[in-house]
């Protein structure tokens, strides 16, 4: 099986469930995911190498939700590929701990999760050569709605309310072989905290057979 031929499985898979629109989406897997290519190719699917699958900005009843999942190819993942796939889930979980009503979005671009920074070490990233990107903006009827932010310069700063929609999509991914892995979930903001609209688990690596 080759990359766009999961392309094609995941679109099918969405209208299916009911889904009226997909904006765009992206499959890599392997070395494509080191750094993560935003595209898909005719590559095939090799056993031991991660398989990341987004679903751009997903329609349904007029709203959207951005979905992205990280999944491992036959075998079993190496030690380096679980520390590379536990770092995202921690990005999320961080990310998470920060969600609750009051908070400003610069208050969120100044404590997001980085990597070698505010969670893991200095030490670990250079024994990995290991990077990370991570980015989170609103959704609601479009892609970038309020509260929308990337970085705390560049954007003004909104106070998070109840039934507001952020998306938060963390990619860490490290050198040679081993891969990378991108995860993304749309919250939606509670009284107390935050609820998850994408339900799909990634707590841990799910293994694909071939």
């Amino acid at each position: 099986m080759k990359e766009n031929d999961v392309q094609g499985i995941m679109i099918k898979a969405i209208y299916e469930a009911g889904g009226e629109y997909e904006e765009g989406w992206v499959v890599n897997a392997g070395d494509r995911t080191n750094p993560r290519s935003f595209n898909w190719s005719d590559r095939p699917l090799r056993p031991r190498e991660f398989l990341s699958l987004e679903a751009c900005h997903i329609n349904w009843c007029g709203y959207k939700v951005c979905y992205d999942r990280t999944f491992f190819v036959g075998g079993s993942p190496s030690d380096l590929q679980k520390e590379i796939y536990q770092t995202a889930v921690e990005m999320q979980s961080r990310f998470q701990e920060l969600l609750k009503p009051g908070i400003t979005t610069h208050e969120l671009a100044e404590k997001r999760p980085r990597p070698g920074k505010n969670i893991r070490t200095i030490e670990q990233m250079k024994q990995w050569r290991a990077q990370w990107s991570n980015h989170m903006g609103g959704m609601g009827v479009a892609w970038d709605s309020a509260p929308y932010f990337y970085e705390k310069e560049d954007d003004p700063e909104i106070v998070i309310e109840r039934n507001m929609t952020i998306a938060y999509h963390a990619l860490f991914w490290a050198e040679g072989e081993a891969g990378g892995a991108a995860i993304e979930n749309t919250y939606r903001i509670t009284e107390t905290g935050w609820e998850s609209l994408t339900k799909w688990p990634y707590e841990e690596i799910m293994v694909l057979g071939l």
